[in-house]
């Protein structure tokens, strides 16, 4: 499930980066993919469309793996229905709609009127439902053409619970897990014998302060 969330987000143009994905449970998530967003005053029309793929990565990845899904989707399916509404009822972003408002107000009516709210309300409901329907095809698409790379990050999921977007990224430029992992490994080797180097020198520095210290006093 995250390994798919994960995939989709690198392999789609206008999502925002992988930080780190974990299946570490937390609260009622089993799990979770971190991405790492740009600040925007605004989004646009193709961010949301990449935003919806990004949330449908999860289920369409344990359709298309255990030819089943579960309910560990609910919350991305809530995400994505949201998504689609505001895509066609707010922002006008719908070439079928066009460019036009169509937020319900307080009493539930549209804003075109009493007269219109029923044909309305049937065309958004359809124009929600496509675009949907059309923006997960699109997600499973796109995982069976990279069906080994998904298989290689649920592999590495499973290896080490949470993994980094640079290692996801490995992964897509066609690294293996054994190459990823020997690159970790050899990656914290490096860490820690820079971190050793600076405790010397943090030690180097001590004593030549101390001796200084003592100098200046027997030199009074």
């Amino acid at each position: 499930h995250e390994a798919g969330h994960a995939l989709v987000t690198e392999l789609t143009p206008n999502a925002d980066p992988v930080h780190k994905v974990t299946i570490i449970p937390r609260g009622s998530a089993g799990g979770y993919m971190m991405p790492l967003p740009e600040e925007k005053l605004v989004t646009g029309s193709k961010e949301i469309i990449a935003s919806m793929r990004v949330s449908l990565g999860g289920r369409a990845s344990e359709e298309l793996v255990l030819d089943d899904v579960s309910t560990g989707a609910y919350s991305d399916i809530k995400h994505v229905t949201n998504l689609a509404k505001a895509y066609v009822t707010k922002v006008g972003m719908s070439k079928e709609l066009g460019p036009v408002n169509l937020e319900p107000l307080n009493d539930g009516e549209f804003m075109f009127g009493n007269g219109m709210s029923d044909v309305t309300a049937r065309e958004i409901d359809i124009e929600v439902r496509n675009l949907i329907k059309r923006e997960y095809e699109n997600t499973l698409n796109l995982l069976r053409e990279n069906r080994d790379k998904l298989d290689q990050v649920a592999e590495l999921l499973l290896k080490k619970e949470t993994i980094t977007g640079a290692e996801v990224r490995a992964i897509i430029t066609g690294k293996s897990v054994e190459e990823v992992e020997k690159e970790e490994n050899a990656d914290d080797i490096v860490t820690k014998l820079n971190e050793e180097e600076n405790k010397i020198e943090e030690s180097v520095e001590e004593d030549e302060k101390r001796e200084s210290a003592t100098l200046s006093e027997n030199m009074q």
